[in-house]
């Protein structure tokens, strides 16, 4: 009996030790999965979702601060073995990752190449003590793997209150700041009032080269057909590859073109440059219509029309494979009306298609409808990203209703979700544009769709 005892309290001990492992099994495999998971929160994000919350964070005019972070890389690839540079590079994404997805709105996506852009909501003196905290711990990464001679980290940024700036500018003001900061260990600059003020100077000063020395490139946004969902234009947008400021984008050059009276000879450039683009594949190109934008400045020209007739037919194109976007009235041109709607009578019974830009927004109004032969009207992104409530709902339906009235077509606008589009489709627009379904793209991104579409 004894010894059936004994066995008896030999298996309870047996069975508690097992219960106690389980137990201490399931409590580690917990905090593992615990763990795995807040490991998997911190993942990088898309530029379109950076750029989603910058914007959901302007219309609510909340502060807001955008990082552009360049990785110096260069001499550590041509010093040192491929593996181990990218090896390193990779815990430098990781500690750029977890210091700004820390906490607050933080996020960080993959921006040209090797580098990075990041939105916060960090004050400055917390922007100051993080960096900080960054550059420590980079340092550190560089100089256990023996790299801190041959890279590093530079770091631009732009904090922004209740003003308005474009997701496009903050990013352009971050670079800036960033390639002000230099490829120094570690530096750091924010984007000042001065510095927008003294890059001002420089285009008034450089401008009308630049054009001269063909600087500017253009991007495509693509238009899409709201039934079929095929391309059916291209908005084609202009970008300056300043020497001393990297890219510009409209916004920042597009005001100096106007102050220094180059608004003319400026679009003139720009039609004449994308003519010679179509004209090196007219047979593909020409099956596609291209918006190019034009001011009121240029439109009111009295020798317009042979300008752009002497160009048509230095390229041996046909007008039906352009439509003139009419940009917003910023100057005073209503004395020159009469001129402006002579022209745009002319270029529309050659066959170019006549639209008129930001339609309900801050320039663009009813007047413009009655005053010029329009075929479409771009209804401003503005009105469709408000038709969350009863009011912008209303005022968005019944601006389609009116185009239709008056046999106008529409182009939407800035469709950034499945609701844009479905809100617009049901209130009847005839074609969508947005980056839910293209961004602004480079020429060769362009071709390649062409060459889907129409091969």
């Amino acid at each position: 009996m004894h010894s059936l005892g004994q066995t008896q309290i030999i298996i309870a001990a047996l069975i508690a030790g097992l219960v106690l492992l389980c137990a201490f099994g399931i409590y580690f495999a917990i905090r593992c999965a615990k763990a795995s998971n807040e490991k998997k929160a911190l993942t990088f994000a898309n530029v379109n979702k950076v750029e989603s919350v910058f914007r959901a964070r302007s219309r609510r005019k909340e502060s807001r601060c955008l990082f552009y972070i360049a990785v110096y890389m260069e001499k550590a690839l041509e010093l040192y073995p491929d593996d181990m540079v990218w090896r390193v590079y990779n815990q430098i994404k990781d500690i750029l990752l977890n210091s700004f997805c820390d906490e607050g709105i933080g996020l960080i996506a993959p921006y040209e190449q090797r580098n990075f852009i990041a939105l916060t909501d960090w004050d400055l003196k917390k922007t100051e003590k993080k960096i900080k905290e960054i550059s420590d711990t980079i340092t550190q990464c560089l100089q256990k793997n023996k790299l801190q001679a041959a890279a590093t980290v530079g770091v631009g940024y732009f904090r922004i209150f209740s003003t308005y700036a474009t997701f496009d500018e903050a990013i352009g003001r971050a670079k800036k700041a960033c390639t002000d900061a230099g490829d120094k260990p570690l530096g750091y600059v924010e984007w000042s009032g001065a510095m927008e003020m003294e890059q001002k100077i420089r285009l008034e000063a450089n401008i009308e080269s630049d054009i001269d020395k063909d600087r500017f490139f253009f991007v495509y946004q693509p238009v899409i057909d709201a039934k079929t969902k095929k391309i059916v234009a291209a908005e084609v947008l202009s970008r300056l590859n300043s020497f001393e400021d990297g890219i510009i984008i409209p916004q920042h050059f597009l005001g100096v073109i106007q102050a220094m009276s180059l608004e003319e000879k400026f679009d003139c450039y720009v039609f004449e440059k994308v003519c010679k683009w179509i004209s090196s594949d007219r047979i593909k190109r020409e099956k596609c219509i291209y918006t190019i934008n034009f001011s009121r400045a240029t439109l009111s020209g009295c020798g317009f029309i042979d300008v752009i007739d002497g160009i048509v037919k230095k390229y041996g194109l046909v007008c039906r494979s352009f439509a003139v976007e009419v940009l917003e009235n910023r100057g005073n041109y209503s004395q020159n009306l009469e001129q402006i709607n002579q022209n745009l009578i002319a270029l529309r019974e050659r066959g170019m298609r006549i639209l008129i830009d930001d339609f309900g927004g801050s320039f663009t109004s009813m007047i413009d409808l009655q005053a010029f032969p329009m075929d479409v009207i771009k209804i401003d992104k503005e009105l469709i990203q408000n038709t969350k409530n009863s009011t912008g709902f209303a005022i968005f339906s019944n601006l389609v209703k009116t185009a239709k009235e008056i046999g106008v077509k529409t182009v939407c606008e800035g469709i950034e979700t499945e609701t844009h589009e479905q809100i617009a489709v049901e209130a009847g627009c005839d074609m969508l544009q947005g980056f839910y379904y293209y961004r602004p793209m480079p020429v060769k991104d362009f071709e390649k769709l062409l060459d889907e579409q129409f091969d």
